[in-house]
């Protein structure tokens, strides 16, 4: 508890405790819940500010997703980057640290390998290249995190 809250005698706006056990099939439909209310939620959405048939939606979800065995592809391989940044940012949650700019951070990082790839490709040894790309992602991914770390820490 902070010392504003302490001072007024309020409760923190958010606490964070650890779950005692939960039923598997408990478990199961939590997250079924959740996936059924985010897909109800964005349904609503589109159709107040596009108008768009919630139940094309949805169709339209999921074809677009499932659809061919290419769209299938991109989308296991949009999930393994994904969980590739989870796996990176579960030692900062953890340790009660949270980063949530990770995604931008892997794109920013991605971002500066392709402009050194792109302004350096043909002109600069392969393998100097592949160190600059290296450097210039880790840089590019720092910066980016830094900017909100600076805030943070005033």
């Amino acid at each position: 508890m902070n010392n504003v809250a302490r001072d007024h005698g309020k409760e923190p706006l958010m606490h964070i405790t650890k779950r005692a056990y939960l039923p598997t099939y408990k478990s199961i439909l939590i997250r079924i819940a959740a996936i059924v209310i985010a897909l109800l939620f964005c349904s609503i959405i589109s159709y107040v500010f596009i108008d768009a048939n919630p139940l094309k939606f949805c169709s339209s979800l999921f074809t677009g997703s499932f659809a061919t065995s290419r769209k299938v592809w991109k989308l296991i391989k949009d999930l393994a980057v994904l969980l590739c940044i989870s796996l990176a940012v579960t030692p900062a949650f953890r340790m009660k640290f949270w980063n949530i700019g990770a995604e931008g951070q892997v794109l920013v990082s991605a971002l500066a390998a392709v402009a050194c790839a792109y302004y350096g490709g043909g002109k600069i040894a392969e393998p100097v290249l592949l160190i600059m790309m290296f450097l210039a992602s880790v840089i590019a991914g720092s910066v980016w995190a830094l900017i909100p770390a600076l805030f943070k820490a005033k």
